[in-house]
């Protein structure tokens, strides 16, 4: 509530929650990531987890596949409207391409990528769209064995911070998404 009075106007949440990402472990980040779907500044703070040279193959198979449920209708789309936007399609090709290039560590993190695999190919006979146009990396059908990250701070004020930032990350997406909803609980929790 005070930080209206505080705040000089607009700010990036997704910038926000990156600066104290930085320095984090990547089980912090992990964690973080499968908080997120593909919006605005969901993307923003995904591509930049998915980017640290220490992320894990089953972090990155995981944003990756969240990343597919929303890209084969994007991909879909494209031919009528080739000019449309694709967050989830470029998302998920900059996975791609990472993967193929062997960027990403060991996985330390599970994904259930039979489940992924499951809905896209739901999405793929929904939208006629041959998975082969997508080209899905070698490797990233694999299951990816083990826990999802579990991470909190042991501070509970920077706990609480980290549940601030995550949530004013989902508040302006949904004000994007749906703004007669949500721009009035944006402006509540943010000021703006």
């Amino acid at each position: 509530m005070l930080s209206r009075f505080f705040r000089k106007g607009k700010h990036d949440p997704a910038k926000e929650l990156i600066k104290w990402l930085e320095g984090k472990p990547l089980e912090c980040r992990s964690t973080i990531s499968y908080s997120f779907r593909v919006g605005h500044y969901d993307s923003q703070v995904l591509d930049w987890i998915l980017a640290q040279p220490d992320c894990d193959k089953g972090t990155a198979a995981h944003g990756y596949w969240e990343a597919m449920l929303g890209a084969v209708g994007e991909y879909a789309a494209l031919k009528d409207k080739p000019d449309g936007t694709t967050p989830n399609l470029d998302l998920a090709r900059n996975v791609a391409q990472r993967w193929k290039a062997g960027a990403f560590a060991k996985a330390q993190f599970g994904c259930p990528t039979d489940h992924y695999w499951k809905e896209t190919c739901k999405r793929l006979r929904k939208y006629r769209v041959k998975a082969a146009e997508l080209d899905n990396p070698a490797g990233l059908l694999e299951q990816f064995a083990g826990d999802f990250a579990r991470w909190s701070p042991k501070d509970d004020l920077d706990k609480g911070r980290m549940i601030d930032l995550v949530r004013d990350v989902h508040v302006c997406d949904l004000a994007i998404e749906i703004p007669e909803e949500w721009v009035p609980v944006r402006k509540r929790r943010l000021g703006y």
